[in-house]
């Protein structure tokens, strides 16, 4: 039995973790997120930051989120988790940077790009987040989940405004 349950916590540790980062609750009061972007994570500092988004304890991920990047300062995924987190906890002059950050590495980083639309509705700032939509569309061309996340939003975001 010992055995076995040894071998169910290894699985758990190391196998990797799927997360939708966008959760059905939010702080952003323009927000139409649900569950639009997954990522898989290898490393166990990023799967305990997933896992973390995912209970929505927001506070907790970006202070693993914030390990991550300091580890490996170019991780591009890490900067957008902590973006998202750090969004959800209405820091938003940070989240951007964190945006920016995951962009620098990686320009065609769909996750940041629909994450940083979603900021800019929040802060009012629609064209900004459909200027981010014309370059998920020029980079998707189909069956893009980030870009239809983000083109919802704006719609979403236009019907209240």
């Amino acid at each position: 039995m010992r055995t076995l349950i040894s071998l169910f916590l290894t699985c758990l540790i190391l196998a990797p973790l799927t997360v939708h980062a966008a959760g059905s609750s939010s702080n952003d009061s323009n927000s139409s997120e649900s569950n639009s972007t997954s990522y898989e994570y290898n490393s166990y500092g990023m799967r305990m930051a997933a896992s973390y988004i995912e209970e929505e304890n927001f506070l907790k991920a970006i202070a693993q989120l914030q390990k991550e990047v300091s580890r490996k300062p170019d991780n591009a995924d890490a900067w957008n988790l902590l973006g998202f987190s750090l969004r959800k906890q209405g820091e938003y002059g940070a989240a951007e940077t964190a945006y920016e950050k995951a962009l620098s590495i990686d320009p065609k980083h769909t996750g940041a790009m629909e994450y940083m639309g979603e900021l800019y509705l929040t802060l009012n700032m629609p064209e900004k987040s459909k200027s981010l939509l014309a370059d998920l569309n020029r980079l998707c061309a189909f069956n893009c989940k980030d870009r239809d996340t983000l083109k919802a939003a704006i719609a979403a975001y236009e019907a209240k405004n």
